[in-house]
């Protein structure tokens, strides 16, 4: 073999070696039973204290949302420092997607909030919003928030919103859980 083929080996080893060590070093970090993760953003969903800077975790449970001085005095000296560099933490749920952006942007228009309406109660206040403009997204109608209820009347929903006054007017009816329209 020559010399340069011998290098390059030499260098994939190491590579590999090396993104081993990095990966097993992260996972000692996620697999010690107390960890802090600090230098964060966390949203907390709590209207008076809307974020923390750091959380404390033992074991599979969060046990504390803080500052990051008082969340140190929580857990044992030994618990691992995780430093988020200024990241978001969101609460949630473990799935394999997220609607936060999504359902942030469908608070700033017509929005009926999951409530259990009637398609005939439904129909007046996209009158109301289309009137008054809340639920106009260019030359759309939007409206965010369709309680599964409503949907289940879809006959009703299709005769409204497909005659009349809606036979030229586009119309977007989304449901509540993100991903029904």
């Amino acid at each position: 073999m020559n010399s340069r083929l011998l290098t390059q080996i030499g260098l994939l080893v190491f590579a590999i070696f090396f993104s081993s060590q990095i990966n097993a070093q992260q996972n000692g970090l996620l697999s010690s039973n107390e960890k802090i993760l600090f230098n964060a953003k966390i949203f907390t969903a709590d209207v008076q204290y809307p974020y923390a800077e750091a959380i404390a975790i033992r074991g599979d449970k969060i046990v504390a949302v803080g500052n990051f001085e008082n969340i140190k005095k929580l857990v044992s000296k030994d618990a691992v420092l995780i430093d988020m560099h200024g990241g978001c933490i969101l609460p949630g749920f473990i799935d394999s997607h997220s609607h936060s952006l999504d359902g942030g942007y469908s608070l700033m228009h017509a929005n009926v909030y999951d409530s259990a309406i009637t398609s005939a109660k439904l129909e007046l206040y996209a009158e109301e919003v289309k009137k008054n403009g809340t639920g106009m997204v260019g030359n759309f109608l939007v409206i965010d928030g369709i309680n599964i209820s409503t949907w289940s009347h879809i006959d009703e929903l299709q005769n409204i919103f497909n005659n009349n006054e809606y036979t030229a007017q586009p119309v977007l009816l989304r449901g509540s859980d993100g991903h029904t329209a």
